[in-house]
């Protein structure tokens, strides 16, 4: 089991709980994800995208930052016209735009909500549903299903395999100091895939070495394992 330098400090499991000091909104009102990489997790996106058989993708990209999973698309397939849409901070939307405008066909908006008319052929989130506290990474979860993606694709998910606690909170010291993350259990990322009419094509368990996070000693042993799952869905047609 690969084991993340983040540990888990307090378990939260009501919004009222949270200071808004540690909250998303204020922790990352940063220009972020501007430059394309190749890790282990956005190769499995390439990989992905690549094998599809469409020759012009509509992709939306939740938390795409400043584009540098779209670059590293563009550098890696070169065969498929992209249509990439970008959700991201809306406070940050004309710095975005401003770092993109040399790329054509790429979108940006403050809300998946604004994509609501749009088809996709797929919908990414790389480790962003946990991190947009006070907002419950479940119910962003929900509204990735909703658009109605042809794959969704979930990488670094940071759920619970424990028994009691559906939804909660964390806080963790992270680079810039405490910060909370929202988690839910794996169970009900499968559950609402299945609700939102998606099969399940596979998830981290399934892999060798899921990512593990720490836990101080005195957390509540109920939560169980919390570690990073990536799930691929795909839309069920009859």
């Amino acid at each position: 089991m690969k084991i993340h330098p983040v540990t888990f400090n307090h378990l939260l499991t009501k919004i009222s709980s949270l200071k808004n000091e540690h909250t998303q909104p204020h922790a990352y009102n940063v220009f972020v994800n501007d430059e394309k990489r190749l890790d282990e997790n956005v190769q499995e996106y390439v990989n992905i995208i690549k094998n599809l058989s469409k020759d012009e993708l509509t992709i939306l990209d939740f938390g795409g930052g400043a584009g540098g999973h779209y670059k590293t698309l563009k550098e890696n397939i070169s065969n498929k016209k992209l249509i990439y849409n970008i959700v991201e901070n809306p406070k940050l939307l004309d710095r975005f735009i401003e770092h993109m405008a040399d790329y054509e066909n790429v979108n940006y908006c403050g809300s998946i909500n604004d994509f609501k008319e749009v088809h996709f052929d797929f919908v990414y989130a790389n480790a962003s549903p946990q991190m947009l506290s006070p907002k419950r990474a479940v119910d962003i979860i929900k509204d990735l299903f909703s658009v109605g993606g042809e794959y969704v694709l979930l990488q670094r998910i940071i759920v619970s395999e424990g028994n009691v606690y559906d939804n909660f909170f964390t806080i963790a010291n992270v680079g810039h100091g405490e910060q909370y993350f929202s988690i839910t259990s794996d169970k009900h990322v499968l559950e609402l895939g299945e609700v939102f009419g998606y099969d399940l094509k596979y998830s981290e368990y399934q892999r060798p070495q899921p990512v593990q996070f720490k836990m101080k000693k005195d957390y509540n042993s109920d939560v169980g394992v919390i570690c990073y799952k990536n799930y691929l869905f795909k839309k069920k047609y009859e």
